[in-house]
């Protein structure tokens, strides 16, 4: 690791301007890595609208469905939130989607079994596909990592969807969720806290679709960035750099 440390501040030098896709990760190398502040900028991420829009023929049952969307290893937080989850005594389901990762996966599926709720996993996906095959099937979006990631895909594209998100109070994961705004902040790898945020999930679904109707936090409507002006910002971006 120090190795590695000592690589990347080598290359502090070599480079003109940094791009940081949130100010969480925007700070740790201003902090960590020493890169001066005016070599770093942030811009977040764009995405593709035209997929991302909330579904009007939406199939949510009445039992209030969580959904999580990733890989199933340690540091993403599913066997966290499987834990959490198997402790919620009121009805309510979980769906987890993404691609099955051998024994892992076979590990999550067998402390499912100890859930009195059904855990179902969804498999993969496909992302054109999101609106419909799997927002449109749950009432909000949990994202347990471990780690600290730094700007989540899967946030913003629930947001955009108006999905509410719960997700730990750590990292680029609460720079995009504000605790009961458009969404619910649990305590970093505390399954007690998951947990109890996820029963108040169920206990005020109302609240809960009006915290996913916000949406994004950083536009006036809600909406997430599109891919077309992230584009043209980073045009902007390198053509200040090259003259």
């Amino acid at each position: 690791i120090d190795a590695r440390m000592q690589e990347t501040k080598s290359i502090i030098n070599k480079v003109d301007l940094f791009i940081a896709p949130s100010r969480y990760l925007r700070n740790r190398f201003i902090n960590d890595f020493g890169i001066p502040e005016s070599k770093i900028v942030y811009l977040d991420y764009g995405f593709p609208l035209e997929y991302l829009t909330p579904s009007e023929t939406a199939t949510v049952s009445r039992i209030f469905t969580f959904g999580y969307i990733g890989t199933h290893i340690p540091a993403k937080g599913v066997n966290q939130l499987i834990e959490a989850f198997a402790q919620i005594e009121a009805p309510a389901k979980l769906k987890i989607f993404g691609r099955e990762n051998g024994q892992s996966t076979n590990a999550l599926k067998h402390r499912a079994e100890t859930s009195k709720n059904k855990i179902d996993f969804a498999g993969e996906y496909i992302n054109r596909n999101l609106a419909t095959d799997v927002f449109s099937k749950v009432d909000c979006i949990v994202v347990p990592s471990i780690w600290a990631e730094n700007s989540p895909l899967v946030i913003h594209e629930a947001q955009a969807c108006k999905i509410p998100v719960i997700t730990a109070d750590f990292g680029g994961m609460k720079e995009y969720v504000l605790h009961k705004l458009n969404g619910l902040l649990f305590e970093h790898r505390s399954i007690n806290s998951l947990k109890e945020q996820m029963e108040f999930a169920i206990a005020n679904p109302k609240s809960m679709k009006e915290y996913g109707d916000k949406g994004y936090l950083y536009s006036s409507d809600g909406r997430v960035p599109n891919i077309q002006e992230h584009c043209k910002e980073l045009v902007r971006i390198y053509s200040r750099i090259a003259t």
